[in-house]
């Protein structure tokens, strides 16, 4: 199945989120199931520090490891160092506030129903730019090792040490290659 098709139908799912009891983890439908709004596969939700919340919408153990997504809820102004994927594209679809993004040279900002393509091998950073909090979710393709890495990542209570970041995401299948965005100046509209 081609890029375009997978990312179209995938999406598409999306609104049977809205059909699951709330309170739930998630239900199985005809060799399926739906993640609730607001939670994570089993009913999980992980946290990132005092800045962000972690739902597994689709693990990969769903997939046999071809795709992994999560759901991130900003609380304040937030996104990791620059950094690339040897072996995963990744997506990124906002849902609720405004992400200052760079992928390559590229420079733009996202916001609801935006969906922005990082394909693997090529750098990119992200971060949050609002004071009210936002949702995207983030897909990877293959799954690779990222749902081992927000695993041990939300394990940690305090932001690790430069050096401990970095092996983490090499650990993980991932390289540091500088530091978050500031949040100075910002492109003047969506990309």
């Amino acid at each position: 199945m081609n890029r375009r098709a997978f990312v179209t139908s995938a999406l598409g799912a999306l609104p049977l989120l809205a059909l699951a009891d709330a309170g739930s983890g998630s239900k199985k439908i005809a060799g399926g199931f739906v993640t609730p709004a607001g939670h994570g596969r089993a009913g999980e939700t992980l946290r990132l520090f005092d800045r962000s919340w972690i739902d597994f919408k689709i693990t990969t153990a769903d997939t046999a490891g071809g795709f992994f997504m999560i759901e991130q809820r900003e609380l304040r102004r937030f996104g990791p160092p620059r950094h690339i994927h040897p072996e995963q594209d990744e997506w990124f679809y906002a849902l609720e506030g405004t992400y200052r993004v760079e992928v390559g040279d590229e420079k733009l900002l996202i916001g609801p129903g935006d969906l922005l393509f990082a394909p693997r091998n090529v750098p990119h950073v992200w971060t949050h730019v609002e004071e009210e909090p936002g949702r995207m979710l983030v897909a990877f393709q293959p799954a690779g090792k990222m749902e081992g890495f927000f695993r041990e990542f939300t394990r940690t209570a305090a932001m690790p040490s430069h050096d401990e970041l970095r092996t983490l995401f090499h650990d993980h299948g991932m390289e540091i290659l500088g530091p978050p965005l500031p949040l100075g100046e910002l492109p003047a509209a969506h990309g």
